[in-house]
């Protein structure tokens, strides 16, 4: 993959990051190529975002999302000591398995960063945003204290988790309500492309109710090292979060979406992780339909 190249006084970011030491049965990405990875394709901004979907694993989510920044954080510093890298802000982060579920009866999850230390597993969505929003508000006038952002990731997926248009709506609605920004996930490489372009279409019908609340987020969900750099958001230089929020709404024409020229990223992604599911025997496998295994299934070079 031919690295980006990043337009003087751009910023590039990537949101959706899973690590094998927070994803272990679903990542292959160590902390050390996370940095070689940004470095290559000058990706500036990145969030791990690695699962949380179980109770009683012994730490709290504030916990585990640090402790896994950090590690991103010990390899930087370990590549800048031999002189290589790039400056690299790491966001703490989880991806959270929340009590609602979606139109396929499956466990929706939500991008949270900065999560507060009282989200759990199986939480309720509007309670999740009531605590967002309470932490934001105290952020306002603690200069120091880390205010959380919400995320809906692969929104159209719904049988990875994504909340779909009925939920996805109610969790913008009530973002809405509370005066907090909601992160869309407008492309993800492991979506097909109509999956894509209905989750675009969708950010932009919702940005015409809820102008205010509506930004774009995500971007990769890499688990494996070759998928990070497919994809990323360039936006221009900014100096604190409300600068780069108001880059990320869905028409500030402040911000790109930059995806990689190989158009077979999306099947090469999917074919790897249904791989690796299958060999670990993970249950999810037995939810998938036929048409959504022969889609990814493996095919000669000469074949689209």
């Amino acid at each position: 993959m031919i690295p980006f190249e990043t337009r003087v006084g751009k910023k590039r970011a990537d949101f959706h990051i899973h690590t094998q030491k927070g994803s272990p049965t679903e990542s292959t990405l160590t902390a050390d190529q996370i940095v070689q990875r940004c470095a290559l394709h000058n990706i500036n901004i990145i969030s791990i975002t690695n699962h949380k979907n179980k109770k009683g694993d012994g730490k709290n989510i504030t916990e585990q999302a640090q402790e896994e920044a950090e590690e991103v954080k010990k390899a930087q510093l370990r590549l800048t000591e031999k002189g290589e890298g790039i400056p690299l802000l790491i966001i703490p982060g989880m991806e959270v398995t929340i009590f609602e579920e979606n139109e396929t009866g499956k466990k929706v999850e939500l991008l949270v960063y900065n999560p507060p230390k009282e989200i759990y597993p199986e939480i309720p969505h509007e309670e999740l945003l009531e605590m967002v929003a309470y932490y934001r508000e105290i952020g306002k006038t603690n200069p120091t204290a880390n205010r959380p952002l919400v995320g809906i990731p692969h929104p159209i997926d719904e049988w990875r988790g994504g909340a779909g248009r009925t939920l996805g709506t109610k969790i913008i609605q009530r973002s809405a309500e509370l005066g907090i920004p909601c992160l869309w996930e407008t492309y993800n490489q492991h979506s097909t492309p109509a999956r894509n372009e209905e989750s675009r279409y969708l950010a932009v019908h919702l940005n015409a109710i809820f102008p205010d609340t509506v930004k774009i987020g995500g971007v990769s969900d890499t688990h494996h090292p070759f998928e990070l750099g497919s994809c990323c958001i360039e936006t221009g230089p900014f100096e604190n979060e409300e600068e780069l929020l108001r880059m990320l709404e869905i028409d500030s024409g402040e911000y790109t979406i930059i995806t990689s020229d190989n158009p077979n990223i999306e099947r090469i992604s999917k074919t790897l992780s249904l791989t690796l599911m299958r060999m670990r025997g993970d249950p999810r496998i037995q939810a998938l339909g036929p048409k959504e295994l022969a889609r990814y299934t493996p095919r000669k070079p000469d074949q689209n």
